[in-house]
């Protein structure tokens, strides 16, 4: 492993880890972080010492340490919340990013990714839908209940197909754990999905706890008070003070808590007819064309022949996948909200991760796949109740499944126009059929309604005289006029609630470092 610089320990090994090798010359030091991100790692210099850490509390309050926190970065957030970047939100704070080895010598600091999905999106791929789907099962098995082996009473956040999947996998693993799925539900029909989690914890034999998402308990004033990460939420997400997880895993006697999250990016689920775009980018074949063509057109809801005219452009004039990609999925709801000084700087793309950037010739259908599977921007503490350090596990974005996922040809993703149709194959024996069947989504749209209403008087008090308007990251005019009463539509709840929470962050910042925001 020394000699290889750690790019063995990629290869062989996964995990949540953070490894630190010393280097071969006897004089240097290589930094590895594990290729999901599972554990945070951030370094900044502290006088002639280089000081890494995990969470922003363990700095605050040394005189040593001062910060200034990055316009860039909050810049790149308002356009690509989900993804990993290569800067952090505070100047002189920086990141050993998910698969990086950086290597710190008299020289400086060197860096490299012993860990590349593209690797995996253009090496053997899995053809054949049936041999996918069993290697699919077979490999989420393995890696969700290695993760569970060393808890003795997991909690399994379920209601939907991809967390019921984790449900199943370790309820038939034969361990004697205290196995207990739990379902946060809304007061309307969109964000009620106990009819579904009863029915997956009822077929795995496990005990069922429902609990309701409390607006009530949401109490935006708390948060004001808390320790800043180094990074803002990349997405507001009040259900897990609305459902009161923590104090229910408290209650049950749990050690960790298991979610789905990730289901929706490793099984590619993304409406439209990226599937056929890429068949007809990699000239594989004849074979599955008619399937490909129908099974897409199925899936992206439109004619089979503007699907095949899309196929027959890609083949002569192929897109630039990542500006195609980042069309159909960049959160442009934020943008009219946004000030002048932040739009003039723009979106500083170059600021991702450098692996989500195509250097190469991928399809665009795989291009979304890595750009939301790989290096997903997940955050390991919870903003909300940083006092909890019970287990998050997230089994589905895990390397093994990562991995396998990206060598399925989307095209195998979407097998009869149906949603995440080649996981539903996979794992048919293990489901209910209530939940294998599902093909909608809930929401907690009414939750973020209910809790905007309740919050909209100090909201208008916290965001208009604010930091990030002060400082020109937000306008007060757009904001002012949002913040009047509900939010439309087209933006939705949650982005006023979203804003609240990069001014907490920054605020929280000033107060603890005493600094002021520059620009």
């Amino acid at each position: 492993m020394r000699a290889s610089r750690g790019h063995s320990l990629f290869s062989r090994h996964w995990g949540r880890y953070l490894a630190f090798i010393a280097g071969s010359d006897g004089r240097s030091v290589h930094a590895l972080r594990d290729p999901t991100g599972a554990l945070p790692c951030f370094h900044t210099a502290v006088g002639k010492a280089r000081i890494f850490f995990s969470d922003l509390a363990l700095l605050l309050g040394w005189p040593q340490f001062s910060a200034e926190i990055d316009i860039d970065y909050l810049a790149l957030n308002a356009l690509a919340p989900q993804f990993q970047k290569s800067i952090t939100g505070i100047k002189g704070v920086t990141e050993v990013l998910p698969g990086q080895i950086q290597t710190f010598s008299q020289n400086g600091i060197k860096s490299e990714f012993g860990w590349n999905p593209y690797e995996f999106a253009e090496g053997e791929r899995l053809l054949e839908p049936g041999r996918a789907s069993d290697l699919l099962r077979e490999v989420v098995v393995r890696a969700t209940r290695s993760l569970a082996s060393a808890q003795s009473s997991p909690l399994v956040s379920v209601g939907g197909l991809d967390s019921s999947i984790i449900l199943a996998c370790l309820a038939g693993g034969g361990e004697s754990q205290m196995l207990r799925a739990v379902n946060f539900s809304t007061t309307t029909p969109k964000g009620d999905e106990r009819r579904y989690g009863q029915a997956a914890a009822v077929f795995a034999g496990v005990d069922f706890i429902h609990r309701p998402l409390d607006p009530a308990h949401v109490d935006l004033a708390e948060m004001m008070r808390i320790v800043p990460q180094v990074n803002p939420m990349p997405m507001f997400d009040c259900t897990s003070p609305a459902g009161g997880v923590y104090d229910l895993a408290m209650e049950v006697g749990a050690d960790s808590l298991f979610y789905g999250v990730g289901g929706d990016n490793i099984f590619f689920q993304l409406p439209h007819i990226l599937s056929a775009l890429d068949y007809a980018r990699t000239g594989i074949g004849t074979s599955a064309l008619p399937r490909v063509i129908f099974d897409a057109a199925r899936y992206g809801r439109t004619t089979v022949w503007k699907t095949v005219g899309a196929m027959i452009r890609e083949r002569l004039r192929p897109s630039d996948p990542f500006n195609l990609v980042t069309g159909l999925v960049a959160p442009s709801n934020r943008w009219p909200y946004l000030g002048d000084a932040l739009l003039d700087r723009g979106p500083r793309l170059d600021l991702l991760h450098p692996l989500l950037l195509p250097d190469r010739d991928v399809p665009p259908g795989k291009c979304a796949h890595i750009l939301s599977a790989a290096f997903l921007s997940i955050p390991y503490y919870d903003h909300w109740r940083p006092q909890y350090r019970i287990e998050r596990i997230c089994p589905l974005l895990s390397q093994p499944v990562i991995e396998l996922c990206l060598r399925i040809p989307t095209w195998n993703f979407t097998h009869g126009g149906v949603d995440r149709a080649l996981a539903r194959h996979a794992f048919r024996n293990m489901l209910a059929p209530e939940v294998l069947h599902r093909t909608s989504k809930s929401t907690p749209d009414d939750l973020y309604e209910q809790v905007l209403a309740r919050n909209l008087p100090f909201l208008r008090e916290v965001l208009l005289d604010g930091e990030l308007v002060r400082s020109g990251v937000l306008a007060r005019g757009p904001l002012e006029e949002l913040l009047r009463g509900m939010a439309p539509r087209a933006i939705g709840p949650g982005i006023p609630l979203e804003f609240f929470s990069w001014e907490t962050w920054a605020q929280s910042i000033k107060a603890t470092n005493r600094l002021s925001l520059l620009s």
